[in-house]
C-alpha cells in the first residue's frame, strides 16, 4: 500500500512539473508573434514558443541567443531562425531542428526591381560621432543621385544602371555561404591565404568604432538591410578591420545570413562619393598578407566554420 501510495505521489509530481513546463512562457504578452500556417510561434531570448488551446509551451531551449525567427513559405509549418553566430535552422512543431541553407534568399527581392538605395556609413567613439549618407532613386531603369550628405561641394551626381546593383545582389545571393577565393576578389594570386588575410593581426582595444548599413527599397515596398557586423554583436574578432568591410548581415524579408562575400561592395563603392568614410576600405590593396597570428587565424576559421558547417 505504501508504494502504491509512493508510486501515485511520484505520478502527481511528474503530471505537475510537465504542466509547468508545458505553460512555460515568456513573461506577460509576447512583444510580437509569428503566424505560420495553422501555427503561432513566439520567440523570447533562447527559446521559441508556440501556441496551442491551453496556452503557450516550449518547444526548444537553444545554446545561444535567438536574434529572430522568421516563417518561410516554402518550409510549411518549419521556422528559419538566426542565431548571433549567423547560423540558420529550421525548427518544426515537434522541436526538432536541423542546419538550413537558403537556396537564393534575394531572388523575390531583386524580381520586383530596386527602387531606391541608400548607403550610410559612421565614424565615432565615446565622445563624438559623424556620420555620411548618399541615396539614389530608380528613373527610367536607372539609379540617379538623390540626396548627399558627404560632400558639399558641388559635384556631378553619380548614376548607375539598377540591373548592376540587382546582379549584384543576385551573385551575393547565390555564393554567401562559400568562403570567398581571390577570384572573387579579382585577384589572381591563387596563393593567396584568403583566412589568414582575414585574420587581423593587431586586436582592437579603443573605443572608437566604425559602422556602416547599406538599404535597398525594391518596387514592390521590401527593404533589404546590410550591417555591420560588429553593430548586430556578432562575436567575431577584429570585425572592423577586416578587408571589404566584411563579414557583413544581411536581413531580407523572408532570410537573414552572414556573408564574406565583396561582390556587392564591389558595385556599392562606385556609388559612394570618394571622400565618403570607409570607402578607402573597399580596395583590393587591403588584401595584403598581414603578419600571421595564429590566435586570430584560428577564431576566424572556427568562427567561419560554424557559421556554415554546423
Amino acid at each position: 500500500m505504501k508504494r502504491l501510495l509512493l508510486f501515485i505521489s511520484f505520478i502527481l509530481l511528474a503530471a505537475s512539473i510537465l504542466q509547468a513546463h508545458h505553460n512555460d512562457c515568456p513573461l506577460g504578452t509576447p512583444p510580437s508573434t509569428i503566424k505560420n500556417g495553422s501555427h503561432t510561434w513566439c520567440y523570447d531570448h533562447n527559446s521559441i514558443y508556440i501556441l496551442d488551446d491551453d496556452g503557450w509551451y516550449c518547444i526548444l531551449n537553444h545554446s545561444t541567443w535567438i536574434r529572430t525567427i522568421n516563417p518561410h513559405p516554402e518550409l510549411s509549418d518549419r521556422i528559419v531562425f538566426l542565431d548571433k553566430k549567423g547560423k540558420n535552422y529550421t525548427v518544426d512543431t515537434a522541436g526538432k531542428i536541423e542546419p538550413y541553407v537558403f537556396p537564393q534568399p534575394l531572388g523575390e527581392f531583386v524580381k520586383a526591381g530596386v527602387q531606391e538605395v541608400i548607403i550610410e556609413t559612421i565614424d565615432g567613439g565615446c565622445i563624438f560621432s559623424k556620420g555620411y549618407t548618399v541615396s539614389y532613386i530608380r528613373q527610367d531603369g536607372i539609379l540617379k543621385e538623390n540626396y548627399n550628405y558627404v560632400s558639399k561641394s558641388c559635384h556631378r551626381k553619380r548614376k548607375m544602371p539598377a540591373s548592376e546593383v540587382e546582379q549584384a545582389l543576385l551573385k551575393l545571393g547565390e555564393r554567401y555561404s562559400v568562403f570567398p577565393t581571390p577570384q572573387d576578389f579579382g585577384s589572381h594570386k591563387k596563393s593567396l591565404d584568403l583566412h589568414q588575410v582575414f585574420a587581423d593581426d593587431d586586436e582592437p582595444l579603443s573605443t572608437s568604432f566604425v559602422s556602416y548599413r547599406l538599404t535597398f527599397v525594391n518596387t514592390a515596398g521590401d527593404t533589404v538591410q546590410i550591417w555591420n557586423i560588429v553593430d548586430r554583436d556578432y562575436e567575431l574578432i577584429g570585425e572592423y578591420h577586416f578587408p571589404w568591410l566584411l563579414p557583413m548581415v544581411v536581413d531580407c524579408p523572408n532570410a537573414s545570413f552572414v556573408s564574406y562575400q565583396p561582390c556587392l561592395w564591389q558595385t556599392v563603392r562606385k556609388l559612394m562619393p570618394r571622400s565618403m568614410f570607409l570607402r578607402k576600405q573597399l580596395s583590393n590593396n587591403t588584401l595584403h598578407p598581414r603578419k600571421y597570428h595564429s590566435k586570430f587565424y584560428l577564431k576566424l576559421r572556427e568562427a567561419f566554420e560554424m557559421t556554415f558547417y554546423y
